[in-house]
């Protein structure tokens, strides 16, 4: 095989090419993974705070507020939106459709607008309770 001086120029410079390429790549992904810690970082402690309250009212309205035996807040939750809405409401959430259904106690079922305001309502009155048990 014979191997000529402007083969020889065309692989390096294509070899140099390649190499100062790859040097902007790995600037660019460092540069951006710089950037994703940083955000990271600069979540404050309201903001955590935020996620945790906001967590564990998905949590109390989704799974809480439909159980049996209901811790002593989620009764007073509960309690709160029955005297806002002025009936005993009964609560079930689907597993399998992952919805929270709302009707009266007197099996008056609720139309769709209904259930929307009263899981709104109830979304408010825990997160603002959670809020308030767990201010500093």
């Amino acid at each position: 095989m014979d191997v000529t001086t402007p083969k020889i120029i065309n692989a390096i410079q294509k070899y140099h090419i390649q190499q100062n390429r790859s040097k902007g790549i790995w600037a660019l992904k460092n540069i951006l993974t710089r950037q994703l810690s940083e955000d990271k970082v600069s979540l404050s402690e309201q903001g955590k705070r935020k996620e945790l309250i906001s967590r564990l009212t998905r949590e109390v309205v989704n799974n809480l507020i439909s159980a049996k035996n209901q811790p002593e807040i989620v009764q007073e939750i509960k309690q709160e939106l029955e005297d806002e809405y002025g009936h005993k409401l009964v609560f079930k959430f689907d597993p399998k459709e992952k919805s929270l259904t709302v009707r009266r106690e007197d099996k008056r079922q609720l139309s769709e607008t209904e259930q929307e305001e009263l899981i709104k309502k109830l979304w408010n009155i825990t997160y603002k309770k959670l809020n308030s048990v767990l201010s500093p």
